[in-house]
Order: structure tokens, then C-alpha cells, then sequence
């Protein structure tokens, strides 16, 4: 789908904020989503989300904090910047938002990143409703406690003489950065938030722990998803940040996990044809699969086929049996067809004799798939319509 890119401002309290705006060029009354920057950044690092998310269809706004960032578009100084002047400023991108002839002001989502996320969730707790869903990723829901012990990322200070002014890396804070939040319970003030909640984080993240994500979660309670991406650090990169997009994206189009597969290759058991410049290796899997709608194991007969074409890899199919309970409590079999189309691209099949699982049979999905060294987890996406 093209997109079509503009500049836009608003006001806040006498200071202009400024963004991007990514407008499908087909469509009205287009869903829309504002997304926020983190702490020091700015809206190009999040210009690509909105891209992506611009491209399937949503009409997609970034913007610079005022004062937000190292180097940044918006008015406004760093001494004058908090956690809440983030949310006045958010609120300001949003009702004018819901101003454009293409939006539909009724179809709204928030995604933030680090302090954009913390900034996001409490804007979805303030307005209600009015939010249809939110998107966070590792959201520094840990900005309270860092103020409450006078280490805040770089800058560090007496918690109970906060001075005036003091430095955080390339940015000079003002009081008001640590003081908004000293009394602050993030938690509570998420409670009763009614958008439906994504929160992606990853588990080596040393600026902010997914402890405090997993809080989140249970703060949200049922109507919250939490994902955690192994091995990712604050700020995704590579394919980290492939997995959160493609994440985010299931989430979007309403689509729910219907399975998890955690594979296991045995690669000491592996077989390998070879024959001119082709080479085929099949690999035996083992593993298991967890999920609200099925909980079982990788049958041994199930493979993973690799043809290879002068030491690239040509094509990868993996053809997995699963075998345990559905969600009615029954034995049952599914069998999960897996296809590598192209880079972090791939094209499932399934097929069981589960009768609470039936809708399988006649569902199309998406799946996502975690690389972690000689074993994948695979997740299978379907719409949650399929399921009934």
C-alpha cells in the first residue's frame, strides 16, 4: 500500500509540537495510531513503526516531545520536560488527531516506547474509552521507583534535596523531571484502563527490568497481552525489533495466538543428501506446545527439511505432529506445516482431528517465528472469530 508522508504541528500551553504524519493513499475513516518516542530520542526512531503500521492501514502519527529529546523539532527546553508535561503533550497530538478528515476519531491506539510507554499507558488510564487499545514497548514503568532513589539512568542525586538542575548524559533535567514523579504509583494509576493492552519487552533489558512489565501485566489484568522477547535489551535491534513489530502487528489486525510451539532440533540425529550443487538436510525435532487452546508435545516423526543451494539457504520447510489436550480437555493430534517464504516470512497449514479445535481446519493465520540458537519458537496467530 503506498503511503503518503507530511509534516504536521500542534500547540500545547503556547509551545509547537512537531511530527509526521503517514496517511494510506487509499481509504477513509482510517484507524489511527500516535506513537511516542523515549526518553532522549526523538520521532526517528520510531519512524519506521509507523511506516509499517501506515502500510497496513492505519493512518499513523510520530512526533518529538517538547524538550524530549537530545535533538529534537518540537519548542520547549529539557529543564521544563517530565513525565507529565509528556502527557499533556500526547494528549495534544491526539485531539488533533481526531481532527483529520481521514481519521476515525472512534478507532484509536497509543504506542509508546520506554518513557513514551509509561507516557502512553497513562493517557489510556486517563481517557477511558476513548482508546481503543495500546501498544508498549518496554515501557519504563520503573521511572518512579529510579527518581525515589536518586538514580535516574545516568544522572544521580539526593532524592530528598533534588537540585534545580543536574545532568543526565547530554541532557540537563530540571526538578521537575524527578519531583512529578516522586509520588507516582504507575501501577495503580493503570488500573481500570479499558484498551486493550500490548506490551512487548525483552528479557535482558538492563534500563529497564521486564519485572516491571510483568507487573504491568498483572495490573491489567485479563485484558492484556505481555510478550517477552529472549535476549533483547532496551531498544530493540535486528530481529528483536522484526519479532516486536510482527507482534504488534498480529495484535493489531485482532488476531490472537492459538499456539505456541517450542522446538527442539536434533541435529546429531540429522540426515544429509547431497547431490550436484544441492544439498538436502532433514532434521528430527522434538519439543512441546503450550497454549490456552492446546497443550501437548512434537511427535519424533516430526522434520525439518533444508535444501540448500551452494552453501545458502534455499528453502525450509518444517512439518511438525503435535500430540496431547484441547481445550475441551480431549486427546488430539494437530499436524502444523510450516514454510519459509522469504526473510522472517512464513506460511503455515494446519489440520487436526480436535473437534473444539475444528476451526483450524478452515482458518487462515500467521505465524512468528523466535530464533534462539538450535531451537525456534513458534507462534501461530488466527482471528479470535475463528475460534467460536
Amino acid at each position: 500500500m503506498n503511503v503518503l508522508e507530511n509534516e504536521f504541528s500542534c500547540q500545547r500551553d503556547g509551545l509547537t509540537i512537531r511530527g509526521r504524519l503517514f496517511i494510506p493513499e487509499e481509504g477513509n475513516n482510517l484507524p489511527v495510531i500516535i506513537i511516542s518516542h523515549g526518553f532522549m530520542a526523538n520521532m526517528e526512531s520510531t519512524r519506521h513503526y509507523a511506516m509499517h503500521f501506515a502500510r497496513l492501514g492505519w493512518l499513523a502519527l510520530c512526533y518529538d516531545f517538547c524538550g524530549g529529546c537530545v535533538k529534537g523539532s518540537s519548542d520547549g527546553s529539557s529543564q521544563s520536560m517530565s513525565v507529565l508535561t509528556e502527557v499533556q503533550d500526547l494528549k495534544a497530538v491526539l485531539a488533533y488527531a481526531k481532527t483529520l478528515p481521514e481519521a476515525d476519531p472512534e478507532n484509536l491506539t497509543l504506542m509508546g516506547c520506554s518513557q513514551g510507554g509509561l507516557v502512553s499507558a497513562l493517557v489510556s488510564a486517563e481517557l477511558g474509552s476513548e482508546i481503543s487499545q495500546q501498544i508498549l514497548f518496554y515501557p519504563a514503568f520503573c521511572i518512579p521507583d529510579d527518581a525515589r532513589r536518586g538514580h535516574m539512568m545516568m544522572a544521580k542525586f539526593d532524592p530528598q534535596n533534588i537540585p534545580d538542575e543536574f545532568r543526565c548524559g547530554p541532557m540537563l533535567l530540571g526538578r521537575c523531571y524527578a519531583e512529578s514523579v516522586m509520588e507516582m504509583d504507575p501501577y495503580q494509576a493503570i488500573q481500570g484502563t479499558t484498551a486493550r493492552t500490548l506490551i512487548v519487552h525483552g528479557t535482558a533489558d538492563k534500563l529497564v527490568k521486564a519485572s516491571y512489565s510483568v507487573k504491568a501485566k498483572e495490573a491489567y489484568g485479563k485484558n492484556a497481552q505481555l510478550k517477552l522477547i529472549e535476549g533483547a535489551g532496551h531498544g530493540y535491534r535486528g530481529n528483536a525489533d522484526e519479532l516486536a513489530i510482527a507482534y504488534a502487528s498480529e495484535f493489531l489486525q485482532g488476531r490472537i495466538e492459538i499456539l505456541t510451539v517450542d522446538l527442539k532440533y536434533r541435529f546429531w540425529d540429522s540426515i544429509v543428501d547431497r547431490s550436484g550443487l544441492y544439498a538436502i538436510r532433514t532434521i528430527p525435532l522434538a519439543g512441546t506446545a503450550d497454549s490456552v487452546f492446546f497443550r501437548g508435545e512434537v511427535r519424533p516423526d516430526s522434520i525439518e527439511v533444508q535444501k540448500w543451494f551452494t552453501f545458502k539457504n534455499y528453502s525450509t520447510c518444517a512439518e511438525i505432529y503435535l500430540y496431547g489436550i484441547d481445550c475441551a480437555g480431549m486427546e488430539c493430534t494437530i499436524r502444523l506445516e510450516i514454510t519459509k517464504m522469504k526473510e522472517n516470512a512464513w506460511e503455515p497449514i494446519h489440520t487436526t482431528d480436535s473437534q473444539a479445535l475444528r476451526f483450524l481446519n478452515r482458518s487462515t493465520s500467521n505465524v512468528v517465528v523466535e530464533e534462539h540458537g538450535r531451537q525456534r519458537r513458534v507462534h501461530v496467530f488466527s482471528y479470535a472469530g475463528a475460534a467460536k
